[in-house]
């Protein structure tokens, strides 16, 4: 009985030799995947109220975008960018392809900020967002 401390301690050092070695702390960084056709074009997104269902005119937008990648431990490579654009008279904004990544946040001053991917709806070639004013 004198040895089943030491014996508990070594099969405790193998199962986490094991399970470390089965997931690695950190997976090594490929880089960002090319962008799809599709984010190499403007993207034209209509800012509504949710309330109201109105378009949200002539206001400033602030989008932050990044590559999706998320790491354990620094440095993490997200390519993270931040836009500010105005939204037109009726509320349409246009985003440069080069903000266009994986994920993608709208903010605007008084409403609720929305992962603009998850959100947004595709209306003919204009996406439509729906905000909801903060309380």
């Amino acid at each position: 009985m004198k040895h089943s401390g030491k014996v508990a301690v070594l099969i405790s050092a193998c199962l986490i030799g094991w399970a470390a070695a089965a997931v690695p702390a950190t997976a090594p960084y490929q880089g960002a995947p090319p962008p799809s056709p599709e984010q190499k074009v403007n993207l034209k997104v209509r800012v509504i109220d949710a309330a109201s269902s109105k378009p949200i005119p002539n206001t400033i937008v602030e989008i932050y975008s990044d590559n999706g990648i998320r790491c354990i431990k620094a440095p993490c490579p997200t390519n993270g960018v931040k836009w500010s654009g105005k939204t037109d008279h009726r509320g349409v904004l246009v985003v440069p392809a080069r903000v266009r990544q994986a994920t993608m946040t709208i903010s605007v001053t008084g409403y609720d900020a929305k992962d603009l991917i998850a959100a947004a709806q595709k209306r003919g070639r204009v996406w439509v967002i729906s905000l909801e004013a903060r309380r």
